[in-house]
């Protein structure tokens, strides 16, 4: 192992350092295998946005396509790593042949437009000629091109839609498509294959999104090797190119985790979503189209991705549709490896390559469209030898053939399900004097249409075997909708929690769906109920909390503390101050809030002015959403903060974290958090009594926590609405009422605590 000397590095830097880095100039890059040593340091790596990282031999020992001042900072930060190609462009060229005017033999950008020229005049049946869907920054052609039994006629069939070379240095994704049109073509009437596949589909493609970098790839290393990534915008900076896979509309920009804000970062995401017209035109063109599914080619690392980017994405980094998708890409790993024996790996970007993305194409393509879109990433290099161009081709044509041939079955069903199972209604009283009032829980059901062919007459039975719970409305009948109408159908359920229900619990329920439509499917829901509550002066150790992230400094310390003498610090405890490249957070165990609970701390903080921020966030399942404003500056003292979390329902899961964000340069003392509470609205009510002397009524129960006062209601129906008819402020803890409707007539009260 070579691992180069600090002292060369510098000398090395200082002898080159006279190539202007921001200039329109293309610079050669090292190949580097850098040693992380630890989880930590490997995500750590990933913050730094300067720095090319690419697969390497393994997930913890990753490459990294460098300049020299990458090799600066890799010694700066304490890297260990090797370097395996002095100029790895000039390596990839010489594997390639070393002829300066074919690309390796890769198609050239015009070789593409020749190619689709070619295949039409020589299948005009069942192809379409080229047809542009707009062009690029610099004015070239985005060309596409369908295959189908009836190519100029817009058929009733499952369209697909397969593109590449999005980034420019990934020629093996194009290579493996125009292979796949020549299967099609060229064996339409002799195989089954191909004559199921252009009979009875519609196959687009787009072989070159991003013919600007292509064909700069093609100029700076015409025998190939090109290592140019993204499209050709002038950032006006002496930067150039915008990522066209960070570009898109689905959270495009969401954070600087999965993509970067800096013109020089390879993964730059532009100024706003779909600001560059590569992205903007296929977009359009996806819209105008009903896609099924897509096939987005990259390279490289073996890998079969699909939706989402990033692992809080859906709430889980999950889509809904995440085991069909996992049925279609391990299907597509089995195909392959039964060519070559190479097996791919297939899941999210987030859990298999473990960094995140957003802005990317497929994300846009299944949120917005409703596309079964994945990503590909071909092979073990971006530019194999041009012997391994066949093989490569060869090894995808099965899993190709499966993946158009597949789309016939991924038609989304014309509707999907949400429930809401952590709402809960008021506490109300039994009636009989002697015992807790019982908890209702309402569960919300929800058949959003998605098509047009939509069930109707939905029934569902709601039914469950918890000990604490019983169901009182356990049948339903969801509203209709017209045939061809899309929306939300909701239907209520309620269940009765009894009494003795442990503070925080869950309560299974089973719901089985009927409809005429032809639905017969049961599914396991889990509701919540009891609320849990969160008051942490810091004097008591770590408790529930834990720490995590990127740079991880959070420690209870005793450097500063608001109330008495501790709390928690982002920063070195013998330094005082924090690091560079942090992004790590302090969390909490999960919480069952109440409606309209709210979070209050105390803090002291000293960041870098417009570069280092403190973020207090809050999860509830769908991802991480901000918790008031960020702290940037000098807070000048201990500052007290109190926000609505905007809970808008009783047993609401959440987490809560406190995040900090440092960048590569000033470093101040950081950031310290004391006294973290959440409150939430009044208690329930307990020891209700209620007592009769003739006509008149007297209630009488013990204090609730947080109470304002009382509202006393009453309904002559155990389920039916209770109306109110009194209110006490909160030191009185009785209520009289005359039951005018005389004594003979059976009524039911509660008390509810108020603010």
């Amino acid at each position: 192992m070579r691992i180069v000397p600090k002292l060369f590095v510098f000398l090395f830097v200082a002898l080159m350092v006279t190539t202007a880095f921001g200039q329109d100039v293309y610079r050669n890059h090292m190949l580097i295998e850098v040693y992380p040593e630890s989880e930590a340091r490997l995500q750590a790596l990933y913050q730094f946005h300067q720095l090319d990282i690419i697969p390497g031999p393994s997930r913890d020992i990753p490459h990294i396509a460098a300049y020299l001042e990458d090799l600066e900072l890799l010694q700066e930060e304490g890297y260990a790593y090797e370097i395996i190609h002095e100029n790895l462009e000039k390596f990839y060229a010489n594997r390639l042949g070393g002829r300066l005017d074919d690309m390796g033999g890769y198609h050239t950008y015009s070789e593409i437009v020749t190619f689709l020229d070619q295949i039409h005049a020589d299948h005009p049946t069942i192809t379409t000629a080229k047809f542009s869907v707009g062009q690029s920054l610099e004015g070239r052609e985005i060309w596409g091109i369908k295959l189908s039994d009836n190519p100029d006629l817009d058929e009733n069939e499952p369209e697909v839609f397969f593109n590449s070379l999005i980034h420019a240095r990934e020629p093996m994704g194009m290579e493996v498509l125009l292979y796949f049109m020549d299967y099609l073509t060229d064996n339409y009437g002799d195989s089954a294959d191909a004559i199921d596949i252009i009979d009875n589909r519609e196959i687009w493609f787009i072989p070159c999104m991003n013919p600007d970098g292509y064909v700069y790839n093609e100029t700076t290393n015409p025998g190939g090797g090109g290592m140019w990534r993204k499209n050709r915008r002038n950032n006006g900076d002496g930067e150039w190119g915008v990522d066209l896979n960070r570009n898109w509309g689905a959270y495009w920009g969401y954070d600087d985790n999965g993509s970067s804000p800096y013109t020089w970062s390879e993964t730059y995401r532009g100024t706003a979503a779909f600001s560059e017209p590569e992205t903007d035109n296929v977009s359009q063109f996806i819209l105008s189209r009903n896609f099924v599914s897509g096939c987005d080619n990259h390279t490289h690392g073996e890998w079969l991705l699909v939706p989402y980017g990033s692992s809080y994405f859906g709430g889980d980094g999950y889509t809904d549709d995440h085991d069909t998708f996992m049925m279609v890409v391990d299907s597509m790993a089995q195909l392959i490896y039964e060519v070559n024996g190479n097996w791919y790996t297939a899941g999210p970007p987030w859990e298999t390559l473990h960094y995140n993305v957003n802005g990317g194409s497929f994300d846009w393509e299944y949120d917005s469209v409703g596309m079964f879109s994945i990503s590909p990433e071909l092979g073990t290099s971006f530019w194999p030898s041009s012997g391994d161009i066949l093989p490569s081709c060869q090894e995808w044509l099965p899993a190709n053939i499966f993946f158009a041939r597949i789309a016939g079955s991924l038609v989304p069903p014309p509707y999907r399900i949400a429930y809401n199972g952590q709402c809960q209604s008021e506490w109300s009283g039994d009636g009989d004097g002697t015992t807790e009032p019982d908890e209702g829980l309402e569960l919300t059901v929800t058949i959003e249409n998605t098509g047009t062919d939509l069930l109707i007459n939905l029934h569902g039975t709601l039914a469950t075997t918890d000990p604490y719970a019983v169901v009182i409305q356990s049948e339903s009948d969801w509203p209709t909708l017209a045939n061809d109408e899309t929306g939300e159908n909701t239907t209520d359920f309620q269940v009765s929690v009894s009494a003795g229900c442990p503070a925080t619990y869950f309560i299974p329920l089973t719901l089985h769906m009927t409809a005429d439509g032809g639905l017969d499917t049961t599914l396991n829901l889990t509701a919540t109920v009891g609320v849990t509550m969160l008051a942490d002066d810091v004097e008591s150790g770590a408790g529930e909390w834990t720490t995590g992230g990127t740079g991880d400094l959070w420690h209870i310390s005793t450097r500063r503390a608001d109330s008495p003498t501790h709390s928690w610090y982002c920063g070195n405890e013998v330094s005082g101050e924090h690091n560079n490249n942090m992004n790590c957070w302090l969390l909490s165990d999960t919480l069952i809030l109440p409606a309209d609970a709210s979070l209050s701390w105390d803090h002291w903080y000293d960041l870098e002015s417009g570069y280092d921020y403190g973020y207090v966030e809050m999860d509830t399942g769908t991802g991480w959403t901000a918790v008031g404003s960020s702290v940037n500056g000098v807070s000048g003292g201990w500052i007290h903060e109190e926000e609505d979390l905007g809970i808008t329902c009783n047993g609401t899961m959440a987490q809560i974290r406190f995040r900090m964000y440092s960048d590569v340069y000033v470093t101040e003392e950081g950031w310290y958090i004391d006294d973290i509470s959440v409150t939430g609205p009044p208690g329930k009510i307990t020891d209700l009594v209620i007592s009769a002397d003739g006509n008149d009524i007297h209630l009488y129960w013990q204090a609730s926590s947080n109470a304002g006062g009382y509202s006393i209601r009453r309904s002559l129906e155990p389920f039916g609405t209770f109306t109110e008819i009194g209110t006490v402020i909160a030191d009185s803890l009785h209520f009289e009422h005359t039951n005018g409707a005389g004594s003979d007539v059976r009524a039911f009260y509660c008390v509810v605590a108020t603010d």
